[in-house]
């Protein structure tokens, strides 16, 4: 099922207009766009930063530098892979002209435990995933001989915002969530902005919901070398 479109543009124009301070009919001042756009980042390292995450399917699709084993990957300035990071991956392969190659994602244990090709050239038949707070690094176990395309799939984590980005990935249910905490964040800028009690309450009950999301939430089971990911719903 498709998600929704939306962009961060219309996502901050709807914080405004729950406070008050715009109709939705009027643009916004460069100066509150600009000011919303900081406050939705600050909200979305906040969450970052903690154990609930704003997940999304997606896939990666980057070229592989021959003599590089290592790449990493987030929207911080001077990295090797522009995104956001990767939560968990799915699959990922290698492509050589019209070949295509799957490569094994190795969990911790195997990683660890077990001799790696570290010094050696040649196509990697295994990667790496090491998560820290705001990048992914991923580590292959041959230093890649030839610039491969590389892609993977799977699910990340929303962390960071720009101006006019299209937000077609990230669930639906994620946009009211967002506006309505920017909302609440900006009122407190704003003197003549309004924030309701009712307004309040819709806002603690989606942080409710974020908190308690079941039909994102990730687990593992392995199978070998390989890392099997599924849905896990709980009933309430």
């Amino acid at each position: 099922m498709p998600e929704i479109s939306r962009t961060t543009n219309e996502i901050i124009q709807e914080a405004f207009r729950l406070i008050g301070i715009y109709s939705s009919d009027r643009n916004l001042s460069g100066g509150d766009l600009d000011l919303g756009l900081r406050e939705l980042n600050i909200i979305l390292d906040s969450y970052n930063g903690a154990s609930v995450k704003i997940p999304y399917n997606k896939t990666l699709d980057f070229y592989l530098t021959p003599s590089q084993q290592s790449y990493v990957i987030s929207n911080k300035s001077g990295t090797d892979v522009s995104s956001n990071p990767i939560m968990l991956m799915n699959n990922i392969v290698l492509i050589d002209s019209d070949i295509q190659y799957p490569i094994r994602i190795a969990s911790d244990d195997i990683y660890y435990n077990n001799p790696q090709n570290l010094t050696s050239n040649g196509k990697p038949e295994q990667v790496f995933l090491q998560n820290d707070v705001d990048q992914t690094t991923i580590t292959f176990d041959k230093i890649p001989d030839k610039a491969y395309q590389c892609v993977i799939k799977g699910k990340f984590t929303f962390n960071h915002a720009s101006l006019n980005q299209v937000i077609d990935e990230v669930p639906a249910f994620y946009h009211s969530f967002l506006e309505y905490k920017l909302a609440q964040k900006l009122h407190n800028k704003y003197s003549g902005s309004t924030w309701s009690q009712s307004k309040e309450s819709e806002l603690q009950e989606l942080e409710r919901r974020v908190d308690s999301k079941t039909d994102c939430d990730l687990k593992i089971r392995r199978f070998g070398m390989f890392v099997d990911t599924y849905r896990e719903r709980v009933r309430p």
